[in-house]
């Protein structure tokens, strides 16, 4: 049987104990870069989220850049059936994130557009609104912030960072 197969039957297995209410009801605590790709994937629609984790099943190795390595490399080295399992506890029952995010706003320009974003379709970091989208994200950890080169942010009496609730 190939990867792909097995890990779509990976999927419709997790799905159907889903559908008959033998999931745990926790709330699972993830990584940020796993919060990333649900907040990036999930959907209002059920039928659209089901959609996007057979899709992983199809190609679990997507994007390019470090959040998604790392969500790609949970996806795959932990065991199919369980990270999918997380995923779908999550968009039924809510999550955690294990590391402290950040929000980084520089002081010295306009108030409309100085919070750090990182355009994903770009892979390039920017200054702009602080709301996210599934093409801006505003929220960072340390770790990510110092693989980017802005450790010094935190440091630097330019900027503002502040500890996501």
């Amino acid at each position: 049987m190939s990867n792909e197969i097995a890990r779509t039957q990976a999927v419709l297995n997790v799905l159907k104990k889903n559908a008959k209410g033998e999931l745990s009801k926790e709330k699972p605590t993830v990584p940020s870069y796993v919060s990333r790709w649900y907040f990036d994937n999930a959907c209002a629609d059920r039928d659209m989220f089901e959609y996007r984790l057979l899709e992983l099943a199809r190609n679990p190795y997507q994007g390019s850049n470090v959040s998604d390595t790392l969500f790609s490399t949970w996806l795959t080295k932990l065991g199919f059936d369980d990270t999918i399992e997380t995923l779908v506890k999550m968009y039924n029952n809510g999550y955690t994130v294990d590391e402290p995010k950040y929000t980084v706003k520089m002081k010295v320009i306009s108030e409309d557009f100085n919070y750090l974003n990182y355009n994903k379709y770009a892979n390039v970091f920017e200054f702009s609104t602080e709301e996210r989208s599934t093409s801006f994200e505003t929220q960072f950890t340390r770790k990510e912030l110092e693989e980017a080169g802005l450790a010094e942010v935190f440091n630097s009496s330019l900027f503002e960072v502040t500890k996501v609730k």
